[in-house]
């Protein structure tokens, strides 16, 4: 998982079998990564102003602003898959590695791009052009919601979560992070229409 076609890489390479508390109650160990990650979150703007001003004028985003950027949505990946309980230990590390590739070590894995050329005129719009794939996401993010919920009470029942409706939250998770890593300039290749590989 390197990045190379040009899109996000998302994947989750954990056990399905979790604790039945976990769905319900990991966000309370996952206490201090969201406090973490809120603050990031706030950071992380002022990454995105620099990373846009200085690709616009030279067709580039710089290594560091797109490491950065790529740490913050790694970050992302890893609090959130341990804090809606779709695996287990080990708890995720304060890791602050600025590098597009993974630096391994957690099973909730998030992969970037190497920076590359992008055309000015589809930066200067980005905003603009990822608006319909927001729009048709918007819908799989309630969809995702909905299969969270009902895969979480399987878990309290089972103490597994069913293989397809992990894979979709995954899969959910990737579109979502392949339309993020477009609009904050990390890929210049579309976001597919797809929750798959």
């Amino acid at each position: 998982m390197d990045g190379a076609a040009g899109v996000v890489e998302v994947e989750l390479d954990a056990p399905l079998d979790v604790a039945r508390w976990r769905p319900f109650f990991a966000w309370v160990p996952a206490i201090p990564h969201l406090v973490v990650l809120s603050v990031a979150g706030n950071v992380i703007w002022f990454v995105v102003l620099a990373a846009w001003l200085v690709a616009l004028f030279t067709g580039r985003v710089p290594d560091g602003l797109a490491g950065a950027m790529a740490w913050y949505h790694r970050y992302t990946w890893r609090t959130l898959a341990y804090a809606a309980g779709l695996r287990g230990a080990p708890w995720p590390a304060f890791d602050v590695t600025f590098a597009t590739d993974d630096p391994g070590g957690d099973p909730a894995r998030w992969v970037a791009p190497e920076p590359a050329e992008q055309g000015r005129a589809s930066i200067f719009f980005r905003w603009l052009l990822v608006l319909p794939a927001v729009f048709v996401f918007a819908f799989v993010a309630v969809a995702a919601s909905v299969v969270w919920a009902v895969g979480s009470v399987v878990v309290v029942v089972t103490g597994a979560w069913p293989a397809g409706m992990r894979e979709f939250l995954v899969g959910a998770a990737r579109w979502g992070s392949r339309i993020n890593g477009y609009a904050y300039l990390l890929t210049d290749r579309y976001p597919p229409f797809t929750t798959g590989r």
